[in-house]
């Protein structure tokens, strides 16, 4: 059953490539005579046209190129703004959460002590306001661990 459906699958990928091929033809092959569809004798009076009609006359870096990218930093300046704001405002609603913590060496011994009682490392990051990484930390650096 399974092999039918890997089978079958990859006959669609043949088809697929296969319609992926014919399309490319048939847009080459438009593409090629597209000058004459549109009344020019030659793609190059094609160009002109289309060059007449406006928009980047040069190649490379378009006039205004530094004013646009000033208006995007601009734009992005001020969703980070709003972002930040947000941020800050659930930091304040979070209890205890918003400045970092830090832990007196007595504080660290307490956690120590804790954890040789065997309370879990979760629940003194919570009760000290410290990550559990920090809580990892300082039972490593008392020896807690055991050496990988």
């Amino acid at each position: 059953m399974l092999t039918e459906k890997l089978t079958e699958l990859e006959k669609a990928r043949k088809a697929v490539e296969q319609l992926e091929k014919s399309i490319e033809k048939d847009r080459s092959a438009q593409l090629a005579s597209l000058h004459t569809d549109m009344g020019y004798e030659t793609r190059g009076e094609l160009i002109e046209a289309l060059t007449s009609l406006g928009g980047v006359t040069r190649r490379g870096r378009r006039p205004g190129r530094k004013a646009a990218k000033k208006a995007a930093r601009k734009v992005a300046k001020k969703a980070a703004g709003k972002a930040a704001k947000k941020t800050a405002a659930k930091k304040a609603a979070r209890k205890g959460k918003g400045k970092r913590a830090r832990l007196t060496a007595e504080d660290k011994q307490k956690i120590g002590d804790h954890l040789k009682e065997g309370r879990k490392s979760t629940q003194l990051a919570r009760e000290f306001g410290v990550s559990l990484a920090t809580v990892q930390n300082i039972k490593r650096a008392l020896g807690l661990t055991k050496p990988r």
